[in-house]
Protein backbone atom coordinates (compact mmCIF):
# COMPACT_ATOMS: atom_id res chain seq x y z
CA UNK A 1 0.00 0.00 0.00
CA UNK A 2 1.27 3.73 -0.95
CA UNK A 3 -0.11 6.71 -0.36
CA UNK A 4 -0.34 9.38 -2.81
CA UNK A 5 -0.16 12.70 -1.48
CA UNK A 6 -0.65 15.93 -3.79
CA UNK A 7 -4.15 16.73 -4.02
CA UNK A 8 -5.73 19.72 -1.83
CA UNK A 9 -9.55 19.36 -2.99
CA UNK A 10 -11.86 16.22 -3.03
CA UNK A 11 -10.40 13.42 -5.24
CA UNK A 12 -13.54 12.33 -7.34
CA UNK A 13 -12.37 10.15 -10.35
CA UNK A 14 -9.15 8.22 -11.27
CA UNK A 15 -7.82 6.15 -14.16
CA UNK A 16 -4.84 3.29 -14.52
CA UNK A 17 -3.21 2.71 -17.70
CA UNK A 18 -3.86 -0.44 -19.31
CA UNK A 19 0.49 -1.16 -18.51
CA UNK A 20 -0.69 -0.73 -14.94
CA UNK A 21 2.52 1.89 -15.22
CA UNK A 22 0.55 5.06 -14.73
CA UNK A 23 -2.31 6.65 -12.65
CA UNK A 24 -4.03 9.62 -13.00
CA UNK A 25 -6.78 11.54 -10.39
CA UNK A 26 -9.20 14.23 -10.63
CA UNK A 27 -10.74 16.62 -8.18
CA UNK A 28 -13.24 18.60 -7.73
CA UNK A 29 -13.80 22.34 -5.85
CA UNK A 30 -14.03 25.85 -5.90
CA UNK A 31 -10.48 26.80 -6.41
CA UNK A 32 -7.32 24.99 -6.95
CA UNK A 33 -8.09 21.67 -8.86
CA UNK A 34 -6.00 19.77 -10.54
CA UNK A 35 -5.92 16.63 -12.39
CA UNK A 36 -2.08 14.46 -11.57
CA UNK A 37 -0.46 11.79 -13.88
CA UNK A 38 1.23 9.54 -11.39
CA UNK A 39 4.10 6.95 -11.54
CA UNK A 40 2.60 4.02 -10.16
CA UNK A 41 5.43 1.91 -9.47
CA UNK A 42 7.58 4.55 -7.36
CA UNK A 43 3.98 7.10 -6.50
CA UNK A 44 5.72 10.56 -7.76
CA UNK A 45 3.45 12.57 -9.71
CA UNK A 46 5.00 13.20 -13.35
CA UNK A 47 2.55 15.60 -14.13
CA UNK A 48 0.40 18.47 -12.90
CA UNK A 49 -2.87 19.83 -15.12
CA UNK A 50 -4.21 23.11 -12.95
CA UNK A 51 -8.15 24.00 -13.42
CA UNK A 52 -8.87 21.85 -16.20
CA UNK A 53 -12.73 22.84 -15.71
CA UNK A 54 -14.22 24.99 -13.70
CA UNK A 55 -14.86 23.54 -10.43
CA UNK A 56 -12.86 20.28 -11.42
CA UNK A 57 -13.67 17.26 -13.36
CA UNK A 58 -15.91 14.83 -12.03
CA UNK A 59 -14.36 11.98 -14.17
CA UNK A 60 -11.76 11.31 -16.68
CA UNK A 61 -10.07 8.39 -18.53
CA UNK A 62 -6.42 7.13 -19.59
CA UNK A 63 -5.70 5.98 -23.15
CA UNK A 64 -4.67 3.03 -23.62
CA UNK A 65 -1.57 3.82 -25.28
CA UNK A 66 -1.84 6.32 -22.19
CA UNK A 67 -0.72 9.54 -24.24
CA UNK A 68 -3.92 11.19 -23.85
CA UNK A 69 -6.17 11.66 -20.99
CA UNK A 70 -10.04 12.97 -21.26
CA UNK A 71 -11.87 15.34 -18.47
CA UNK A 72 -15.21 15.36 -17.96
CA UNK A 73 -16.31 18.95 -16.16
CA UNK A 74 -18.31 19.07 -12.78
CA UNK A 75 -19.56 22.62 -13.70
CA UNK A 76 -23.15 23.72 -14.26
CA UNK A 77 -21.84 24.08 -17.93
CA UNK A 78 -19.86 21.07 -18.79
CA UNK A 79 -16.79 20.83 -20.70
CA UNK A 80 -15.13 17.52 -22.12
CA UNK A 81 -11.62 17.98 -23.39
CA UNK A 82 -8.62 15.76 -24.29
CA UNK A 83 -4.89 16.17 -23.06
CA UNK A 84 -1.21 15.49 -24.28
CA UNK A 85 0.29 15.15 -20.74
CA UNK A 86 3.38 14.14 -22.56
CA UNK A 87 4.01 17.53 -23.87
CA UNK A 88 4.48 20.65 -22.18
CA UNK A 89 1.08 22.36 -23.00
CA UNK A 90 -1.28 23.80 -20.47
CA UNK A 91 -4.20 23.76 -22.50
CA UNK A 92 -6.23 20.68 -24.47
CA UNK A 93 -5.76 19.34 -27.69
CA UNK A 94 -9.48 19.68 -27.90
CA UNK A 95 -12.11 20.82 -26.17
CA UNK A 96 -16.13 21.32 -26.54
CA UNK A 97 -18.75 22.43 -24.21
CA UNK A 98 -21.06 20.15 -23.45
CA UNK A 99 -24.70 21.34 -24.60
CA UNK A 100 -26.96 18.63 -23.35
CA UNK A 101 -28.94 19.48 -20.53
CA UNK A 102 -28.37 15.93 -18.94
CA UNK A 103 -24.90 16.54 -16.51
CA UNK A 104 -22.64 14.01 -17.51
CA UNK A 105 -20.96 11.34 -15.37
CA UNK A 106 -18.89 9.50 -17.32
CA UNK A 107 -16.33 9.25 -20.08
CA UNK A 108 -14.05 6.54 -21.24
CA UNK A 109 -12.14 5.99 -24.43
CA UNK A 110 -12.73 3.23 -27.42
CA UNK A 111 -9.73 1.31 -26.42
CA UNK A 112 -9.10 0.22 -30.27
CA UNK A 113 -9.14 3.76 -31.40
CA UNK A 114 -8.17 6.51 -29.14
CA UNK A 115 -9.87 9.17 -30.96
CA UNK A 116 -13.46 8.12 -30.15
CA UNK A 117 -14.68 8.62 -26.81
CA UNK A 118 -18.37 8.03 -24.95
CA UNK A 119 -19.39 9.85 -22.09
CA UNK A 120 -23.06 9.60 -20.49
CA UNK A 121 -25.42 11.26 -18.16
CA UNK A 122 -28.78 9.45 -16.54
CA UNK A 123 -30.90 10.07 -19.42
CA UNK A 124 -28.34 10.41 -22.98
CA UNK A 125 -25.19 9.15 -23.72
CA UNK A 126 -23.14 10.81 -26.29
CA UNK A 127 -20.50 9.49 -28.63
CA UNK A 128 -17.31 11.81 -29.93
CA UNK A 129 -14.62 11.59 -32.31
CA UNK A 130 -11.99 14.31 -31.96
CA UNK A 131 -8.75 15.46 -33.57
CA UNK A 132 -5.50 17.12 -32.61
CA UNK A 133 -4.21 19.88 -34.70
CA UNK A 134 -4.25 19.32 -38.24
CA UNK A 135 -2.96 21.66 -40.89
CA UNK A 136 -6.36 21.87 -42.46
CA UNK A 137 -7.14 23.29 -38.53
CA UNK A 138 -6.74 26.74 -37.61
CA UNK A 139 -3.77 27.81 -36.12
CA UNK A 140 -3.73 29.75 -32.62
CA UNK A 141 -2.55 32.91 -32.48
CA UNK A 142 1.14 33.22 -31.25
CA UNK A 143 1.46 29.83 -30.26
CA UNK A 144 2.28 28.00 -33.74
CA UNK A 145 0.10 25.22 -32.95
CA UNK A 146 -3.39 24.27 -34.46
CA UNK A 147 -6.83 24.27 -32.59
CA UNK A 148 -7.87 20.17 -32.46
CA UNK A 149 -11.63 19.69 -32.40
CA UNK A 150 -14.39 17.81 -31.05
CA UNK A 151 -17.59 16.16 -32.36
CA UNK A 152 -20.48 14.58 -30.78
CA UNK A 153 -23.85 12.64 -32.14
CA UNK A 154 -26.14 11.70 -28.75
CA UNK A 155 -28.40 9.06 -30.00
CA UNK A 156 -32.38 9.67 -27.88
CA UNK A 157 -33.90 6.27 -26.90
CA UNK A 158 -37.63 5.74 -25.18
CA UNK A 159 -39.55 3.01 -23.88
CA UNK A 160 -41.25 2.82 -26.93
CA UNK A 161 -38.50 1.15 -28.75
CA UNK A 162 -38.03 -1.39 -26.41
CA UNK A 163 -41.74 -1.74 -25.07
CA UNK A 164 -40.03 -1.48 -21.77
CA UNK A 165 -38.90 1.63 -19.52
CA UNK A 166 -35.16 2.48 -19.85
CA UNK A 167 -33.52 3.08 -16.39
CA UNK A 168 -30.91 5.63 -15.68
CA UNK A 169 -27.91 5.28 -16.87
CA UNK A 170 -24.48 4.16 -15.05
CA UNK A 171 -21.51 3.36 -17.20
CA UNK A 172 -20.78 3.35 -20.69
CA UNK A 173 -18.17 1.31 -22.16
CA UNK A 174 -17.13 0.58 -25.94
CA UNK A 175 -16.78 -3.17 -26.80
CA UNK A 176 -12.67 -3.82 -28.47
CA UNK A 177 -12.51 -5.34 -32.04
CA UNK A 178 -16.13 -4.34 -32.56
CA UNK A 179 -18.32 -0.90 -33.84
CA UNK A 180 -20.78 -1.43 -30.44
CA UNK A 181 -20.63 -0.01 -27.27
CA UNK A 182 -22.63 -0.77 -24.50
CA UNK A 183 -24.22 1.73 -21.51
CA UNK A 184 -25.38 0.11 -17.95
CA UNK A 185 -28.89 1.14 -16.04
CA UNK A 186 -29.63 1.23 -12.59
CA UNK A 187 -32.18 -1.50 -13.48
CA UNK A 188 -29.57 -4.13 -14.52
CA UNK A 189 -29.81 -3.89 -18.22
CA UNK A 190 -27.16 -3.00 -20.71
CA UNK A 191 -28.14 -0.80 -23.91
CA UNK A 192 -26.99 -2.11 -26.81
CA UNK A 193 -25.14 0.81 -29.26
CA UNK A 194 -23.82 -0.01 -32.98
CA UNK A 195 -23.09 2.26 -35.87
CA UNK A 196 -25.63 3.62 -37.85
CA UNK A 197 -26.27 1.79 -41.48
CA UNK A 198 -28.53 3.99 -43.29
CA UNK A 199 -26.78 6.10 -45.69
CA UNK A 200 -29.86 8.51 -45.78
CA UNK A 201 -29.06 9.49 -41.84
CA UNK A 202 -25.44 11.45 -43.75
CA UNK A 203 -24.09 9.18 -40.11
CA UNK A 204 -20.27 9.53 -39.41
CA UNK A 205 -18.73 6.59 -38.84
CA UNK A 206 -18.81 6.86 -34.82
CA UNK A 207 -22.28 7.48 -34.97
CA UNK A 208 -24.58 5.17 -32.89
CA UNK A 209 -28.05 4.15 -32.27
CA UNK A 210 -29.60 1.68 -29.87
CA UNK A 211 -30.33 -1.56 -31.48
CA UNK A 212 -31.08 -4.11 -28.10
CA UNK A 213 -32.00 -3.89 -24.76
CA UNK A 214 -29.88 -7.19 -22.42
CA UNK A 215 -31.44 -7.86 -19.41
CA UNK A 216 -28.42 -9.23 -16.99
CA UNK A 217 -29.28 -8.08 -13.24
CA UNK A 218 -33.31 -8.37 -12.20
CA UNK A 219 -33.48 -5.18 -10.91
CA UNK A 220 -30.37 -4.55 -9.74
CA UNK A 221 -28.57 -1.48 -10.71
CA UNK A 222 -25.18 -2.09 -12.48
CA UNK A 223 -22.44 -0.08 -10.68
CA UNK A 224 -19.58 -0.92 -13.25
CA UNK A 225 -18.85 -2.00 -16.75
CA UNK A 226 -15.61 -2.76 -18.04
CA UNK A 227 -14.38 -4.57 -20.65
CA UNK A 228 -11.35 -7.76 -19.45
CA UNK A 229 -9.30 -9.46 -21.74
CA UNK A 230 -12.15 -10.74 -24.49
CA UNK A 231 -15.02 -10.60 -21.32
CA UNK A 232 -17.67 -7.90 -20.54
CA UNK A 233 -17.78 -7.44 -16.97
CA UNK A 234 -20.37 -6.11 -15.15
CA UNK A 235 -21.22 -5.71 -10.86
CA UNK A 236 -24.04 -4.87 -9.69
CA UNK A 237 -25.90 -4.58 -6.44
CA UNK A 238 -26.94 -7.93 -6.32
CA UNK A 239 -23.76 -9.10 -5.40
Amino acid sequence: QRLLQGHTNTISCAAASDDKKWLVTGDTGDRDTMVVIWNARTGVPVRTIFEVHPGGCIDLDISPDAMYVCTLGSGDVQGLSVWDWTVERDDPLATSEITSKDLQHCVRFRRDDVHEIVSNGFVRTIFWNWSDGDTNNEEEEGTGRTRGWLKFYSPAISAKEFLTPVGNFTQSVFIPGSTQAVTATEDGDLVLWDQVLLPALHARPSDRCAIKLLKLHDGHSIRVVAVFDKFLVTAATDG
